[in-house]
């Protein structure tokens, strides 16, 4: 056994101290390379240490204590308590305040170090006959750890690289000991423990120094509180004028009255893993410790926060513009930040930050210092990047932003983005040496859409009683109406525009079931507004307002698609002056035009007054640049001089997707935007056009093999759904997205998969012929639901509402193997809740090949559907049960490879007849045995099979008198048992009667009796 006492070298660590001045929370470490070796050993020794003591204690408390308890204790507490029979006052005596807290939650769950986790081996299990070897190694694991966690030691190479071997050949003795002394297979466990050492060892482990670098130089106090002062008041000007946050500016009027940010802002459901992340508290969110899961004290440089288009991505950096400038201090921290920069990703047009400032958002502050000062400032001040929409970056802001990574330092960066680029993002981060952490916009909570929708109608409605009274309609038509349409709803952009066209019209909105509808309402809408604010004007009145606009919009449309393919979102004046040409030429308003469906932005200067038009949102660009391609597409099958395929062709979006994706091919992957990522969102909008449109079904047909034929489309299940949404669900389109799905696809979806009725692959499964290669399907606890993180960031009970469709899915499309697991059916001894109405769900055709549960005599029969089963882990509480097995799945050899059964029967209440069972050997457990019924039990036995692999006594309370009598009753009817016969029982067994038991098992496993 390697001692626990490694060679390691005492000393201190070499370190610096805080560089920086105001706001600057970085620090720098000097770390030799000796100090960082121990930075590895010393994690392997605390937390590796933490998880192998972990597992074997969990081995322990289900393997060497037995007891007559109905439901195994879930927590150490109770395990005490009910297992060991401790008084509180003994339970208090032997932990502190602290450690009884710890260990009265969920053994499972708890978070126990490796000092705490000894001291319950001890105190639990010191009486327990196991060899000395086994103590030995679990005493060399906490030796070690203090000595990690008291000393400072420094170590070199080769020291290192020994004793990370001597502890992965302390861990592989531990856990060599836990499984000959308990009978567990301990391999799996054993190579994750000896791959975690070894990824830790090729690793970059950093220590925190114990001192600090002294500062440098002394800051220019005087310089930075005049760059604060004149930057403050400059930078607050600018964000007045960001206030208004209407879906589409176009819209302010009487009717839609311009909703502010202060009055309209509702928090989003911001998930980090499986932790909500509040607005309030986003600056101040720690990233998460991989080992523990628990906050690491650590604030990251890097936020990047992503969601799909019109996830309330822009509301929030606006929201932060306005706490800062307004010090309401809605934001934890954000009063502390001296200088909060936004930056517009989609309206770059320098590439350095310095000339950014220079020229845009500091210019009157920057023209009073050098631009070393600017750069040297910034890194003395606390300094806020905000940065919104990197996927609508132009070329210059991707490297402004590569230029604000380098300069970050002390200062904090967050950033939006859609989710197809946050990788892109973090692999920036990384190598500017930046720690990063990731959090997902889902939009809003159901509680966030009825405040976001209060506070709509209260801008939109002035009077109380009325809004009131629309406010509840408007609700109750989005529950009874937009079902269809449900996963947009708890978008900020979608609520928003259902909102106004609800106001202006409450029937049309009915027909929305797409945002391809919904766009195409909002446009309908801003014609007839424009056509209003038309009336008496000079324009012609036989002009066809609606043609004029068709045609206009196909104008701007196609010029959408350029800007998408060349990566632009302003418009150019030049083609500001076609777009204005076609509408003089019409002798219609151009001014008018543009403002109605465009952004515009007035600048008075020397030459007069100038109006700039962008668009309002990418998705309005690319819903645009869609209604063009849609129209090109369905022009080319009515024209004799090109077909469908070559229009198609002509265009970047469909040709690289018409040919197989190489690097070659796909010019623009690099850095933030990947070329299938890219065009996405035009995609669907282009299959919403054409379905809406009603054209043939050759046009709809080629657009879709050139979009299925992009692997990074079939691979992801949501854009697929997406896909057959847009379309309105589409016969063909559904026929066409069900075929292209990936055909070795295994679902195996999480519990909260499993509470989403709109999850993507379950409405793949249920509206395509989509069918998944196999399904498992693994429910920890009741079938009545599970426990999920709220809103409020509590726990909530949600219900299984998925389970039913997915399962009646399944039971037409026997190709898909079904993996039934349920593990608390299974081990809750006394359990009445079973899976039978899981299995009837199954019928006629659903291939069941794995089952784990508690089964009543329906859900037994309905097994009978199966024809192959590999593993069939099963409780039985009836002897009702048993009959339907053996009449059905188990009626023959070949069906079942592997059965493990538990009888959980009433010993005293058996029929005179239990039937006969196939396999003919298979795993038996026996639950609650006792003296009196242990010839009944060895009865049953015999009844059910001539041989047994392995026989299990669980909480029985068998003496040796009743082992005996088993034995004996088991030798008189032949019953042979090929494997270990293991009794767990509450009574001890004298060395004499082990011997005498054992000869009578002779020629199997051996017995095992555990007391």
């Amino acid at each position: 056994m390697p001692s626990a006492a490694l060679s390691i070298k005492h000393d201190f660590l070499a370190s610096g101290g805080p560089r920086g001045g105001r706001g600057a929370p970085a620090i720098l470490f000097w770390v030799h390379l000796q100090g960082v070796n121990f930075g590895r050993p010393y994690k392997v020794a605390t937390q590796t240490s933490k998880r192998v003591l972990k597992a074997v204690l969990l081995v322990v408390l289900r393997r060497a204590r037995v007891a007559s308890v109905g439901a195994w204790p879930a927590s150490i507490a109770d395990y005490c308590s009910q297992v060991l029979g401790w008084s509180n006052t003994r339970f208090r005596q032997t932990f502190n305040a602290e450690e009884r807290t710890l260990l009265q939650q969920p053994v499972d769950a708890a978070d126990i170090d490796v000092s705490l986790l000894s001291k319950l081996m001890h105190k639990m299990f010191q009486d327990i006959n196991v060899p000395e070897t086994l103590w030995r190694a679990m005493r060399d694991l906490k030796k070690l750890r203090n000595l990690v966690c008291h000393e400072h030691l420094l170590l070199d190479e080769e020291e290192l690289t020994q004793n990370l071997k001597d502890l992965k050949a302390i861990y592989a003795a531990l856990l060599c000991q836990v499984s000959e002394v308990f009978d567990v297979k301990v391999d799996e466990l054993s190579r994750t423990f000896c791959a975690e050492v070894d990824e830790v060892m090729s690793s970059s482990v950093m220590v925190e120094a114990s001192e600090y670098f002294e500062k440098v130089e002394q800051f220019r106090m005087d310089l930075v509180g005049q760059f604060i002062m004149q930057g403050q008041r400059e930078l607050r000007d600018h964000y007045s004028k960001l206030q208004v946050l209407n879906p589409f500016t176009w819209l302010s009027s009487k009717n839609f009255p311009q909703l502010q940010v202060n009055k309209i802002f509702t928090p989003l459901l911001i998930i980090q893993n499986s932790r909500c992340v509040q607005a309030a508290t986003l600056l101040t969110a720690e990233t998460m410790d991989p080992d523990t899961e628990e906050e690491s004290g650590v604030l990251p440089d890097v936020l990047v926060l992503s969601g799909i288009a019109g996830c309330g991505k822009t509301s929030l950096c606006r929201f932060l513009l306005h706490d800062w400038r307004t010090h309401e201090g809605a934001v934890a921290t954000l009063k502390s930040v001296d200088i909060l920069l936004y930056i517009e990703a989609r309206n770059v047009t320098s590439s350095s930050l310095v000339t950014f400032l220079q020229k845009t958002l500091l210019a009157e502050t920057c023209s009073h210092f050098e631009e070393k000062d600017i750069v040297q400032t910034l890194r003395q001040v606390s300094v806020l990047y905000v940065i919104d929409g990197m996927d609508e970056a132009t070329s210059d802001a991707k490297l402004l932003v590569s230029d604000v990574f380098s300069l970050a330092g002390g200062s904090r960066v967050l950033l939006t983005t859609r989710p197809e680029y946050t990788s892109a993002v973090t692999q920036l981060a990384e190598r500017h040496h930046l720690s990063h952490m990731e959090l997902a916009i889902h939009g809003f909570s159901d509680e966030g859409r009825r405040t976001f929708t209060s506070r709509i109608f209260a801008a939109y409605v002035p009077d109380e009683s009325q809004r009131h009274r629309q406010e509840k309609e408007f609700l109750k038509f989005l529950k009874t109406s937009c079902r269809g349409f449900a996963g947009y709803l708890k978008l900020p952009l979608t609520l928003a525009l259902l909102a106004c066209l609800w106001q202006d019209d409450k029937t049309r909105i009915a027909q929305i079931t797409s945002t391809t509808r919904l766009y195409s309402e909002i446009f309908r809408l801003c014609t007839t507004k424009m056509a209003t604010r038309l009336q008496g004007s000079s324009a012609p009145h036989t002009l066809d307002l609606q043609g004029f606009v068709a045609s206009w919009l196909q104008a701007l449309g196609k010029e959408a698609y350029r800007m998408l393919e060349e990566g632009r979102l302003v418009i150019e004046e030049e083609t500001q002056r076609q777009l204005a040409g076609l509408c003089e030429a019409q002798g219609v308003d151009s001014l008018q035009v543009l403002s109605t469906f465009l952004q515009c932005e007035v600048h008075t200067g020397l030459l007069g007054v100038n109006h700039n038009f962008s668009f309002v949102h990418k998705s309005q660009m690319e819903y645009l640049a869609a209604l063009y391609l849609s129209k090109e597409v369905m022009a080319a099958s009515k024209s004799k001089d090109t077909t469908v395929q070559g229009t198609l062709s002509r265009f970047k979006i469909f040709r690289n997707s018409m040919k197989k994706e190489t690097m070659a091919d796909i010019r623009d992957i690099i850095l933030f935007s990947g070329w299938g990522a890219k065009w996405v969102n035009t995609w669907l909008f282009v299959v919403g056009h054409l379905c809406l449109q009603k054209a043939a079904r050759a046009e709809l047909q080629a657009v879709l093999e050139a979009i299925l034929s992009v692997p990074s489309v079939t691979r992801n299940e949501g854009t697929m759904w997406r896909l057959v949404e847009e379309s309105s669900r589409h016969s063909l389109v559904r026929e066409k997205v069900g075929a292209a799905m990936a055909k070795e696809y295994s679902w195996r979806p999480s519990d909260e998969d499993l509470c989403d009725a709109s999850h993507p692959v379950a409405m793949l499964m249920q509206h395509t012929p989509f069918t998944p290669q196999s399904i498992i399907l693994r429910v920890v606890g009741s079938l009545r639901g599970t426990q999920l993180l709220g809103e409020d960031g509590h726990l909530h009970t949600a219900a299984y509402d998925n389970l039913t469709p997915i399962l009646t899915c399944v039971s037409q499309r026997p190709s898909c193997l079904v993996y039934l697991k349920l593990d608390e059916h299974y081990y809750t001894w006394g359990g009445q809740e079973t899976a039978d109405h899981l299995l009837k769900l199954l019928q006629p055709q659903g291939n069941v090949v794995s089952f784990t549960g508690h089964l009543g005599p329906a859900g037994a029969a309905a097994l009978d559907s199966s024809k192959q089963m590999g593993e069939l882990n099963v409780r039985v509480s009836k002897a009702a049960t048993l009959e339907a097995l053996a009449q059905g799945v188990l009626k023959q050899d070949d069906r079942v490879h592997t059965l493990m059964l538990c009888l959980d029967l009433p010993w005293s209440l058996l029929p005179a007849a239990l039937p006969r069972l196939h396999p003919f050997a298979f795993h038996l457990v026996l639950h609650g045995v006792h003296d009196g019924v242990a010839a009944a039990a060895a009865e049953a036995m015999a009844q059910l099979s001539q041989t047994f692999n392995r026989v299990d006594f669980v909480a029985s309370r068998l003496t040796h008198h009743g082992a005996k009598t088993c034995l004996d009753v088991l030798s008189a009817r032949k019953v042979a048992l090929k494997g270990r016969l293991t009794v767990r029982s509450t009574h001890a067994l004298q060395e004499d009667a082990r011997l005498t038991l054992e000869a009578e098992v002779e020629g199997g496993g051996g017995l095992h009796w555990w007391s």
